[in-house]
C-alpha cells in the first residue's frame, strides 16, 4: 500500500485457527465483535469533531484455516468550509488508520492497566498521528477523552478473547503486520479507578441545626441541615 492508493488507509484483520477444532461459532463471533469494535474507535477518534462516519466492511475472502476482512472507512458530510484547501477525507481516513493501529499496538505491549499515567504513551502517539496527518489544522480538534479510549480498549479485547489459545489475530495495514494476542483484561471498575484516581477532599464550615443533642456519650447526636438529616457521634 502507498499513500496514493485510495485504498492506503485500508486495515485487514484475519483470525487463523486449526481446522476441525473447536466451536466455529467463535470464530465468526469474535470477527463480528471486532467489527463491532472498530467502528466505536472511529468513533471515538472522531468524538472530536462534528462529523458523522460510515465504515464499510468488506470480506475479502475466507480460506482454509483463515478468515480475513478489509475494514474500510468511508467519511461523509463533512462542511464545505473544511474541503476548501485539503483532501480531508483521506486525512481524516488515514488518521483513523494510524489511530487504530497506535491503539491496538499499545494494547498489545500491556499486561494490565492500573494507573492513569500508563495512558500517556499512546495519548502521544495519538497526538503524533493527528500531527502526520495534518488533523490539527480541522476546525474544533481537541485530543480524546481517556476513558472513550479505555473503552475502545476493553471492547476489542473482549472480542478477541472469544478465540482459543490456538487461534491467531493478525492485524495488517501499510503501517506494519503484527499478531495481537488480546491478554489484556479491562473491568469497568478498572476503568473508574483509573480515571478516577485522583481524589480531591474540600473542608468547609457549616452550620447545623442539632435535633437531638446527648451530652452524657451513650448514643448519636442528630443534626439537619438543608433538609437532609445527619448523625454523629462526635459533633
Amino acid at each position: 500500500m502507498n499513500s496514493e492508493d485510495p485504498h492506503s488507509s485500508d486495515l485487514s484483520l484475519s483470525i487463523e485457527f486449526a481446522p476441525d477444532e473447536g466451536d466455529p461459532s467463535r470464530i465468526f463471533k469474535s470477527m463480528a465483535q471486532l467489527i463491532e469494535s472498530f467502528q466505536d474507535l472511529d468513533r471515538s477518534l472522531l468524538s472530536q469533531f462534528d462529523l458523522e462516519l460510515r465504515s464499510e466492511l468488506v470480506l475479502h475472502d475466507v480460506e482454509r484455516g483463515s478468515l480475513k476482512a478489509i475494514l474500510r472507512n468511508l467519511v461523509k458530510d463533512l462542511p464545505d468550509d473544511a474541503l476548501e484547501n485539503a483532501d480531508w477525507k483521506r486525512i481524516i481516513g488515514h488518521y483513523l488508520l494510524k489511530g487504530k493501529y497506535a491503539i491496538l499496538k499499545w494494547t498489545d505491549t500491556q499486561e494490565s492497566i492500573e494507573d492513569r499515567t500508563q495512558l500517556e504513551p499512546l495519548e502521544g502517539e495519538l497526538l503524533r498521528a493527528a500531527e502526520e496527518t495534518q488533523l490539527q489544522g480541522f476546525p474544533g480538534y481537541k485530543p480524546i477523552a481517556p476513558e472513550r479510549i479505555l473503552g475502545g480498549i476493553k471492547s476489542v479485547t473482549e472480542a478477541a478473547a472469544i478465540l482459543d489459545e490456538t487461534d491467531a489475530l493478525l492485524v495488517d495495514s501499510e503501517l506494519g503486520r503484527f499478531s495481537f494476542n488480546g491478554s489484556l483484561a479491562i473491568s469497568d471498575l478498572a476503568i473508574r479507578e483509573v480515571l478516577t484516581s485522583e481524589v480531591i477532599k474540600t473542608v468547609s464550615d457549616q452550620t447545623l441545626l442539632v435535633k437531638k443533642p446527648d451530652y452524657l456519650g451513650r448514643s448519636m447526636w442528630s443534626f439537619q441541615y438543608r433538609g437532609h438529616a445527619y448523625r454523629s457521634k462526635n459533633p
